[in-house]
């Protein structure tokens, strides 16, 4: 029972510092829960731990590491059998897999987790799947693909109120309207994600979504 109140108390610890974007401190707290519920042999708890580690992990440019824990987790909770947490590590192998370059692989991962997602009717999932792939769209100078995948995010994310995802899409918006001939609406749309990132308290997940958006951002303000 004590093992478990300090496990509980690691992970919020791990959590909160990772949202104040303090990589170091997320780590060492994450890295303690995942040694504690390890020892204890409590495999849905490690399993979360693994997932939140493997993310702070990625956040802080270690792609290598992050992905063998998202691989272990993801062993674990086919085995738990629960799809939503499944579908969650899923997509964050995808993320790594983008943030590596490996373009098809991200694609196939983040499909894999929206219809998942789609079949439990879960908003945040879809909302989520679709900024990737538009991401991914982008990436790959497909702005066809990406405007309808941008549109679904922000009407997820806009039901959930979910500021940071608003402004991610919002970014999302902008660098399509840039790849669309119109950059004076991509500006614009730039100013507002940006007011909002600045008045919720909103930082960058990482160096890896910081700069994907400002190449795009970048090519954009080019042509104005």
């Amino acid at each position: 029972r004590d093992s478990a109140a300090l496990a509980r108390v690691l992970h919020h610890l791990g959590v909160l510092s990772d949202l104040r974007r303090d990589d170091v401190a997320a780590r060492h707290w994450l890295e303690a829960e995942v040694k504690l519920v390890r020892a204890a042999n409590d495999t849905p708890r490690l399993a979360r731990a693994l997932n939140s580690l493997a993310i702070v992990t990625r956040n802080s440019g270690d792609l290598l590491r992050a992905r063998e824990l998202l691989i272990e987790c993801l062993i674990m909770r086919e085995e738990l059998g629960d799809p939503g947490p499944i579908s969650v590590t899923i997509c964050a192998l995808g993320i790594v897999a983008f943030d590596e370059g490996n373009l098809d692989e991200a694609e196939a991962y983040f499909a894999k987790s929206m219809a998942i997602d789609r079949e439990r009717g879960d908003v945040a999932g879809i909302a989520v799947n679709a900024g990737n792939l538009a991401a991914l769209a982008l990436a790959r100078s497909e702005p066809e693909r990406a405007a309808p995948l941008i549109e679904e995010a922000l009407g997820g994310f806009l039901e959930l109120g979910d500021r940071e995802g608003l402004a991610e899409a919002l970014e999302r918006t902008a660098a399509l309207a840039g790849r669309s001939g119109r950059p004076e609406e991509g500006a614009r749309l730039a100013g507002a994600a940006s007011a909002l990132r600045d008045a919720v308290g909103v930082p960058w997940a990482s160096a890896y979504d910081r700069e994907r958006i400002e190449r795009e951002l970048a090519s954009m303000r080019s042509a104005l």
